[in-house]
């Protein structure tokens, strides 16, 4: 990391290809260096950037000379190491803690392969979750299947059929649950597994959390295919575009519900509650039914129970408290990439987040096609 900071007016280009999250964000325009923004009197975390320099490429290089194309989806693989789904690049991404970054797969061409990192292909790709053993799986978005790329780098097809849902004359998902090469997914967006080895999705457009057990079955856990907000079990809740989601500490999941910019709790049978949000688009701190987000996305928790969010309209990242307090840990609400501390600092349509065990919060900046590191300033490492 350099402590230089930069601005990207090419993140305002981007707003009405960004805002649905579908398109790559495809202005270059070079960055320049501005000053150091005034320090908070009491900085509670601040922002620097690992990787990237809001320019998007491909690049595998360290720091600010690496290149990435619209960044998605980050983990932590079992040595430490980070995981980028870059997803217009179709390729993962290796990052290392000094910012070196590598290619970890993929050749770039994008479709619908099984094989190695040579053969295989994704297509826009846009979620990933490591497992314990060090296989992933990937939420295949534009192929609208899910994905397993194992520990020795063989990609294969979980579940999907490769084609999306298709639908009613009220344009209400059919969803097809059963064997697993046999289920329908439409835009499958994000996705984490149990200690039993079930996988949970977060299925966009089908409006749904599905699961794919591991005797190869897909079924419906909530939803029903139509987009609208309702709380209930199994089919009687509903959900608008869900497009994170996580596992809690309490073995819930916990559900970023899009255009309803609220966060959902679903227990493992079932039944849906809302956790934080009021429903309204807006960025306001305040206990959780009180507080706003305007189109969340990446969900992660740390060790002691606090959920951290890519709130990504609002280009800032929230924390909500173990007290259900919602506050923000960074940016300033408009679209730049800017380091400093707490809204001093500045981020682009932020995708997803992950909290590593030494407390730092990863962030992959998805149009500022760079990956952030949020650290509190009581850290220290």
């Amino acid at each position: 990391m350099k402590n230089r900071f930069r601005s990207v007016a090419a993140s305002i280009v981007c707003l009405g290809i960004s805002l649905l999250g579908l398109s790559a964000c495809q202005s270059n325009a070079a960055s320049s260096p501005v000053q150091t923004p005034l320090a908070l009197a009491n900085p509670i975390w601040s922002a620097t950037t690992l990787a990237g320099n809001g320019a998007y490429g491909f690049v595998d290089a360290q720091g600010e000379a690496a290149r990435f194309y619209n960044p998605s989806s980050i983990a932590l693989l079992p040595a430490g190491d980070l995981v980028v789904m870059d997803r217009y690049n179709h390729r993962l991404r290796k990052i290392q803690a000094n910012g070196l970054v590598t290619t970890f797969w993929g050749k770039g061409e994008r479709g619908n392969l099984d094989g190695d990192s040579n053969q295989g292909r994704l297509n826009q790709a846009i979620a990933l979750h490591v497992l314990p053993s060090g296989d992933l799986v990937i939420a295949d978005a534009q192929n609208h299947s899910l994905r397993k790329l194992s520990s020795q780098g063989v990609l294969s097809t979980l579940a999907g059929t490769g084609s999306e849902s298709s639908r009613d004359q009220e344009n209400q998902a059919l969803i097809q649950d059963g064997p697993a090469l046999k289920a329908t997914f439409n835009w499958p967006a994000d996705l984490v597994a149990d200690a039993a080895g079930n996988v949970y999705i977060a299925d966009r457009h089908n409006h749904a959390i599905r699961k794919l057990s591991p005797d190869g079955n897909v079924s419906t856990l909530a939803g029903n295919g139509a987009a609208g907000y309702a709380e209930g079990k199994g089919k009687n809740a509903s959900f608008n575009e869900p497009m994170g989601i996580v596992l809690g500490p309490d073995q819930a999941l916990y559900v970023s519900d899009s255009q309803n910019n609220v966060i959902r709790r679903v227990t493992l049978q079932g039944e849906v509650t809302t956790f934080a949000g009021s429903g309204l688009a807006g960025s306001r701190d305040d206990q959780a039914d009180r507080a706003e987000f305007r189109t969340p996305s990446g969900l992660d928790f740390d060790k002691a129970g606090n959920l951290y969010v890519a709130d990504r309209l609002n280009h800032r990242i929230r924390l909500i408290g173990k007290d259900k307090k919602v506050s923000t840990l960074g940016g300033d609400g408009k679209p730049a990439l800017r380091d400093g501390p707490g809204e001093n600092s500045a981020f682009s349509y932020p995708f997803d987040v992950v909290m590593a065990p030494n407390g730092l919060l990863y962030v992959a900046d998805y149009s500022n096609h760079a990956v952030r590191v949020l650290k509190p300033a009581q850290l220290a490492l």
